[in-house]
């Protein structure tokens, strides 16, 4: 007799255009192209105030303030990589045919894996802006 071969199921994180995937993704590529744009703008302002902290010598608590753009920066590109957003995620909607129409997620499950996955995803983003920020404020400046 022969081994069995072992059949294993590979799922993809890359859904077809306008599919809605619970947990997975939620938004289409005009929302996922407003969150890039968001995101690079985070980066540029907590850049920016980065900057303008260290010229003005700001004290070390006070350059803490580049967490805030820094997270709403990492938040939008990962949502804009995941094609998932939290906030959508959070009010129970979803955005994917490609247009500004929102249609209501109405399973409870889905609902809930939606919320979960928003919930990791806000959490994983603010540990790493807060240990960037950790990073900035540390700097013997």
């Amino acid at each position: 007799s022969t081994p069995r071969e072992a059949r294993v199921q590979i799922q993809y994180l890359e859904p077809a255009p306008g599919e809605y995937r619970p947990g997975a993704c939620n938004i289409g590529p005009r929302e996922i192209a407003r969150r890039r744009a968001i995101g690079i703008a985070g980066l540029v302002s907590a850049a920016v105030l980065a900057i303008v902290l260290i010229a003005i010598d700001a004290p070390a608590p006070a350059r803490a303030l580049v967490v805030f753009p820094l997270w709403g920066a990492i938040i939008s590109l990962e949502q804009a990589r995941r094609k998932f957003c939290a906030g959508f995620a959070y009010a129970g909607i979803r955005s994917v045919a490609g247009s500004d129409a929102t249609e209501s997620v109405s399973d409870a499950a889905d609902l809930a894996r939606d919320r979960a996955s928003a919930g990791r995803m806000v959490a994983y983003s603010g540990a790493i802006a807060v240990a960037v920020t950790a990073a900035f404020v540390l700097l013997p400046i």
